[in-house]
């Protein structure tokens, strides 16, 4: 059986008050009150935690409370996922970097998680060049390696965005030195361009409609 949060604890008095009672005395005095709260089940994953007498301190008796409510990771599955991730295309370094630093987080790798990463970002380069550049670079960590892509990704924008103007700015230059196209239009037979036909509100003299003249009527 599970003792809830409002099961009063022995003597019959509530937790509320016993956490009262007790509030003024040591840490591990208000952690003893914590094991009451969370239940019979629970005190049995803390008994390696010191009495009261010791020189522990309330967190680290709750730490023990969080570390059984939180089950362990499988940390060769969390270390595949973090190697099976590739940077996909049109990702950006930061969106990419974010995506592993989340991933890592699970592995367990301690103070060989930014020295990972950069492995994994040198790795996934799509660009050759660039990643030869990163590969001669000394002492590469892992804000060198991210300046670095982000430098390169700034300039292929910019390449790009120049390739955008200049091509149309040659499409306006072809299609103003392109004659105006006229055309012969049924309404008067003539040629001439759209919206300027010469029979445009004139009435014809045989049916005395609008808009063409008699020599095109039908």
């Amino acid at each position: 059986m599970t003792i809830s949060e409002n099961t009063p604890p022995a003597g019959g008095r509530p937790v509320e008050k016993e956490a009262k009672r007790e509030g003024n005395r040591s840490d591990v005095s208000r952690a003893r009150v914590e094991e009451r709260r969370k239940g019979r089940k629970a005190q049995k994953r803390v008994r390696g935690a010191p009495k009261r007498k010791s020189k522990a301190n309330f967190s680290e008796v709750l730490q023990k409370f969080e570390e059984y409510g939180s089950p362990r990771q499988n940390v060769v599955s969390e270390r595949y996922k973090f190697f099976s991730c590739v940077q996909l295309e049109g990702q950006t370094i930061e969106t990419y970097v974010t995506q592993l630093k989340t991933l890592v987080s699970t592995c367990e790798f301690a103070e060989q998680e930014n020295g990972l990463i950069r492995d994994r970002i040198v790795l996934e380069i799509k660009d050759s060049g660039l990643q030869e550049r990163l590969l001669r670079e000394n002492n590469l960590n892992i804000e060198k390696a991210i300046e670095i892509i982000r430098a390169a990704e700034a300039s292929q924008e910019q390449i790009q965005n120049m390739k955008y103007d200049t091509a149309a700015t040659n499409f306006a230059k072809e299609n103003q030195n392109k004659p105006k196209t006229q055309y012969n239009y049924k309404k008067c037979g003539r040629k001439h361009k759209p919206l300027e036909c010469p029979a445009l509100g004139k009435i014809c003299a045989k049916c005395k409609k609008k808009n063409y003249f008699a020599a095109k009527c039908f």
